[in-house]
């Protein structure tokens, strides 16, 4: 399916709109339409086409208010979203036309949005992504909310679309457990199978091996973490103790349980790690992977190959 991008000019930033549409095969190109819109600008609207369905951007800046409305030719408006622009309502929306294997597993477009929605009394944002599908019937397959948004991306040549994101309860533990800026998060790899939203991440454990690697050549000599062993808490040096920590979050997320505990067993103070192993699992088993739906079960992993849309 071939879509007809419309695109006015660029307004001045507070709220974007961003389309991406990939083409049938691996090498086909990609069409990008984007729309940013400001209270402080003319109304303007903007409309992306896909067979019987029209994604029409409004920025109305008369009432200050951004809206979002999917109309279909035989069954009118499907699905409206609209918002203060100053809440910074709907950052992204990547459409997938991929013949044969497209976002969800299938042969039917899919629209993914993200809508983001202040989290009361803490000053921040999560980010709600809801995906749907521009089939025959107009259908919300799934939606997500965590602190981060996510990126649909190649992976491996030829192969499925994948989501990739990072665990927002695990960036929010980072943060209250060390109270310092962090290194990295550890990616989090998901799959969109029509309404079941499957986590990937053990797939492509050579991503996550390369981050380790990093962490351990850079950050954690041998003399460092065994100074970090027989210190007591308060005098902890915070980039071994985020070093250490990642790299048993690496682990983890990437279906390595049993390593990631060793991780701490061998650098961790012995007399913190049942504490330390219990916050972790507490995040992994309460963050944005309790919001998926099973395993995606792969034969071999992808290549580390990355082509982002």
């Amino acid at each position: 399916m071939k879509a007809v991008c419309r695109p006015g000019h660029l307004l001045s930033m507070l709220l974007a709109f961003v389309c991406v549409v990939f083409g049938a095969t691996s090498s086909s190109a990609v069409i990008t339409c984007d729309l940013e819109c400001d209270s402080g600008t003319p109304s303007k609207t903007v409309g992306y086409s896909f067979g019987k369905y029209t994604v029409n951007l409004y920025n109305i800046g008369s009432t200050n208010v951004c809206e979002l409305s999917v109309e279909s030719d035989d069954a009118g408006t499907v699905f409206h979203l609209s918002a203060p622009v100053v809440r910074g309502l709907v950052t992204g929306i990547n459409i997938n036309s991929e013949s044969g294997d497209p976002i969800s597993g299938g042969t039917t477009p899919v629209l993914k949005l993200s809508e983001l929605l202040p989290v009361p009394g803490s000053g921040a944002d999560n980010v709600r992504t809801i995906f749907a599908s521009l089939g025959l019937k107009f259908e919300v397959l799934k939606e997500v909310q965590n602190h981060y948004g996510m990126s649909a991306k190649r992976l491996n040549k030829g192969g499925p679309i994948y989501l990739v994101t990072w665990d927002g309860a695990l960036d929010r533990f980072m943060d209250e457990e060390l109270q310092t800026d962090i290194f990295f998060i550890p990616e989090v790899i998901l799959r969109l199978d029509r309404h079941r939203l499957l986590n990937a991440s053990a797939c492509f454990r050579a991503r996550y091996d390369e981050d380790i690697a990093h962490t351990r050549k850079h950050f954690l000599p041998t003399r460092k973490v065994e100074q970090f062993r027989n210190a007591p808490r308060a005098k902890r040096d915070t980039n071994t103790e985020n070093g250490i920590l990642e790299i048993a979050a690496d682990y983890l997320y990437s279906g390595r349980e049993e390593q990631a505990w060793q991780a701490l067993h061998e650098m961790w103070p012995a007399n913190d790690q049942e504490r330390i192993k219990n916050a972790l699992l507490h995040v992994y088993q309460t963050g944005i992977l309790a919001q998926t739906d099973g395993l995606d079960h792969c034969e071999a992993e992808p290549s580390a190959g990355v082509t982002s849309h």
